[in-house]
């Protein structure tokens, strides 16, 4: 698999105003099709969505090639209620995403299957049975931390989870729990590459919520810069040069940023940043819902 190919593209800006370092809100419909249409020429062939993406899915039911497969998510309400309701929320994203069926299907919040032994057994049952009806390839979760992955493992093997990883946030990659999933067959997905683009922020847009972390993301920022590289370069090469990594996220506003991350990719080679020195265990940093922004 060339790098490229390694790529996923993200959706949440499509369905709502998204991101610490979107400044334009959510993105057009036309900027969408536009965007779609460059990932797919660039041979990237995979999107991720969910159904609590405001208006993601029938965005892209209107805007993404048959031959690109899409993973999307079932919403924390709807996952943890009756398993009728589980089914007719899969069934409308179905129908949102124009598609009789999707190459993935998450539980987006992974406490709700690991809160209460018997509802994760249910939910589990459930994701088996709509991959015994075709209408998905494969099942997983979505998580954010050491604690859910040993949790959900205790209950099921899924075939993707989706992790958070970046510069900053290698938590996981230290405690050897990526190491532990790839080595048990499980298809790893990573989001966050760009801490919702705040890596990519020049330190004085930051907002004042960061202050106490702005010395150490400054020594990232020069750090890198030494190394005769951009940050965008730096948080992409990062997670792409890591073996246990199926396909890495990224979330853009515009074609124009889509533009400049395949560039980037395509000249990715050896760097001889040592990665590990820049990671933190910072949760209220690491985690966006933590972030208290005055603006």
């Amino acid at each position: 698999m060339n790098l490229i190919e390694k790529l996923a593209l993200g959706s949440a800006q499509f369905g709502f105003d998204y991101g610490v370092s979107n400044l334009s809100g959510q993105t057009p419909a036309e900027e969408v099709q536009l965007i779609v249409d460059r990932a797919h020429d660039a041979g990237i062939r995979l999107i991720d969505t969910a159904a609590s993406y405001g208006n993601c899915e029938s965005v892209l039911g209107r805007t993404c090639p048959e031959d690109m497969a899409i993973v999307t998510k079932l919403p924390a309400s709807e996952t943890g209620g009756s398993d009728e309701m589980l089914g007719e929320v899969f069934e409308r994203s179905l129908v949102q995403l124009n598609r009789p069926s999707v190459y993935g299907l998450l539980v987006h919040a992974a406490d709700d299957l690991i809160s209460s032994r018997q509802r994760g057994e249910q939910i589990v049952d459930q994701l088996n049975q709509l991959k015994m009806q075709g209408k998905v390839a494969k099942c997983g979760v979505s998580v954010y931390d050491a604690r859910q992955i040993e949790a959900i493992l205790d209950l099921f093997v899924p075939d993707i989870i989706q992790v958070p990883l970046n510069l900053l946030d290698q938590r996981l990659l230290r405690t050897g729990h990526l190491d532990h999933l790839h080595s048990i067959g499980v298809e790893i997905h990573v989001r966050s590459v760009f801490l919702q683009g705040l890596l990519l922020m020049h330190l004085s847009q930051l907002d004042e919520y960061f202050e106490p972390y702005v010395a150490h993301i400054g020594t990232l920022h020069a750090e890198v810069s030494d190394a005769g590289l951009s940050m965008l370069q730096a948080a992409m090469m990062f997670p792409l040069q890591l073996q246990q990594i199926s396909k890495v996220i990224v979330g853009v506003n515009s074609c124009q940023q889509l533009e400049e991350i395949i560039d980037v990719v395509d000249d990715t080679g050896a760097v001889g940043l040592e990665f590990e020195r820049f990671c933190v265990d910072e949760p209220a940093l690491l985690n966006p819902s933590l972030w208290k922004l005055s603006r």
